[in-house]
């Protein structure tokens, strides 16, 4: 499983910086909300809670090649959630949502007026294609040059960056919307372990701290 650090990830928002909208909006939820690609393109208006800056998950926007786009429920029970976002995310929501009223206006003669009134359109108001996006993302990082990772492991990132920092595993597993706790753990045992070592590091440099106490009453 691959993962950016927060360097990386630094240099990622830096280059999304000037990209189309529509693709940074959703790139900052996935590597900031810890959503799923579906998830995320699956996002209607009436989920969005600007006032308590949350978003709730309910459906799945996918593609597979035999079948073409279509939408499902959430991969689990759990995966069914409302989760607190970000403020940034929020502010290029915001921006997006008056973007896409001058863009109606602007192509009122072709725009698609889509049963659910999603939250990432494409440039005539139909759903934003998850295969589209994937193929968006994989242009973006060769235009970069940043290291290689699927668009799926943005929702890695941002779990590994949220354990990393001490969060604790339950509200991470929440956050994705994993099956159970023991999922998560199971995933990101690679970041628990480093906090175990994080952890030695911390016990050995009391124990040298006591120790030079101890000399120094001595030696006084």
């Amino acid at each position: 499983m691959k993962f950016y650090n927060e360097d990386e990830l630094g240099i990622l928002l830096d280059n999304l910086e000037n990209e189309n909208l529509t693709f940074k909006a959703v790139i900052y939820l996935l590597v900031l909300g810890g959503c799923r690609r579906g998830e995320a393109l699956g996002l209607t208006w009436d989920l969005v809670d600007f006032e308590n800056e949350t978003i709730t998950i309910k459906r799945n926007l996918l593609y597979v090649k035999e079948n073409g786009v279509y939408t499902d429920k959430p991969k689990t029970l759990r995966s069914k959630r409302t989760i607190s976002v970000p403020s940034v995310c929020f502010e290029l929501l915001k921006e997006l949502k008056s973007k896409q009223v001058v863009m109606k206006e602007m192509y009122k003669g072709s725009w698609v007026e889509t049963q659910l009134d999603y939250v990432f359109k494409d440039e005539y108001g139909n759903y934003f294609n998850p295969n589209r996006l994937t193929r968006n993302w994989n242009a973006f990082i060769r235009k970069h040059n940043l290291k290689h990772i699927r668009l799926h492991d943005l929702r890695h990132t941002c779990a590994t960056f949220l354990l990393s920092h001490n969060t604790p595993i339950a509200t991470v597993s929440k956050k994705l919307g994993h099956a159970d706790n023991y999922t998560t753990y199971n995933f990101y045992t690679h970041s628990i372990d480093r906090d175990e070592v994080e952890s030695s590091k911390l016990l050995n440099d009391m124990v040298y701290k006591l120790r030079n106490k101890e000399e120094s009453e001595e030696s006084e």
